[in-house]
């Protein structure tokens, strides 16, 4: 205002076929009482002829939360109370801040997601900047405002992976594409006027408490020539020689008996980038040390961990001129990772 007293608004604009839109005044105008102005990522979904809208928000103590608000016509919105928030149940101390929230179903299960901001470091977890993850819990009770749910469990676990948003498929499925790229860090390609991308979209299941994360079946359209191995390791390493520097590759190790198996990929003089599962450590390996170029200011190191104990390894990697996308164990686990 004039006397420069800072406001926050939520504004949304609603289509009908994606292109048009028709924009409502601010619906949300300043936040709840007991927060601050930073308020902001509604995400709206339709349940029963009624709108809800899970917001991320931040308590006058400096706490990450989620907020539920619910409205009959999209433009005037009730506020319901905090869902989920650090410093509460199982969640504890967890980041000043949560951006991009998600909410969706599965069957008796609910899924809510969110990009918590200020996390410190555990072992493997939480290595970069910031993070991305869900919490399963029961559906949101919409008449006590409360949502009942398990322990956070990260997205992805690379390097750059930030504020995936889900949508529902007219086959009903829930697809998920995030941020290849992280706020507060700077991008290799910076001086040439461009910087980021998005992950190629993500097929969610639901199994055993955990989303398991798939590359979008249609995405075989876009193959062209194909070319297949077989052959047993013994202590030794296979080089497949490949000219391409952007393709898909499936890779399926059996009866494994080594201490280490794995991958090593974009290889040339200088520079190699390696992802193996260390059986003496239960752990899956993603090691960009040599990978090239890399931002100077990103956080965490070159290596990224997670624990993972399978007998067999089954990788589906994608890659593209800046970017590998690797997906473990049909989704069971993924590793993000931006190369230049």
């Amino acid at each position: 205002d004039e006397e420069g007293n800072r406001s926050s608004y939520q504004c949304f604009a609603v289509s009908e076929d994606g292109e048009n839109f028709e924009r409502f005044e601010p619906s949300i105008i300043n936040q709840p009482d007991g927060y601050t102005r930073h308020i902001r990522d509604p995400k709206i979904w339709e349940k029963d002829g009624k709108y809800y809208a899970v917001i991320g928000i931040q308590s006058e103590k400096l706490e990450g939360k989620v907020v539920l608000y619910s409205s009959e016509n999209l433009k005037d919105w009730k506020f319901l109370g905090e869902i989920a928030g650090g410093n509460r149940g199982l969640l504890g101390d967890f980041g000043y801040m949560w951006e991009c929230p998600d909410y969706f179903e599965f069957e008796d299960k609910a899924v809510l997601m969110f990009s918590p901001q200020g996390m410190e470091a555990e072992g493997e977890k939480y290595n970069n900047i910031f993070q991305s993850g869900y919490l399963i819990g029961e559906k949101i009770d919409f008449e006590k405002g409360e949502f009942k749910h398990q322990e956070f469990k990260e997205f992805d676990r690379g390097f750059e992976f930030y504020a995936p948003q889900t949508m529902e498929d007219n086959k009903g499925r829930r697809i998920l594409i995030g941020w290849f790229g992280l706020p507060g860090t700077d991008s290799v390609t910076d001086k040439y006027d461009w910087a980021h991308c998005l992950t190629i979209p993500r097929v969610l299941e639901l199994k055993n408490n955990i989303l398991y994360q798939k590359p979008l079946p249609e995405l075989v359209k876009l193959r062209k020539s194909e070319e297949k191995f077989s052959f047993k390791l013994n202590n030794n390493p296979v080089n497949l020689k490949n000219e391409k520097r952007t393709y898909e590759l499936d890779v399926n190790f059996e009866n494994i008996k080594a201490e280490k198996v794995g991958i090593k990929f974009r290889v040339g003089n200088n520079e190699e980038t390696v992802f193996f599962y260390d059986l003496k450590n239960n752990e899956l390996v993603f090691d960009r040390t040599h990978s090239g170029e890399l931002t100077e200011n990103f956080e965490g190191g070159d290596i990224r961990k997670c624990k993972f104990k399978e007998k067999n390894l089954k990788l589906h990697l994608f890659l593209d001129e800046s970017s590998a996308e690797i997906f473990v164990n049909d989704g069971l686990e993924v590793f993000c990772s931006r190369l230049y």
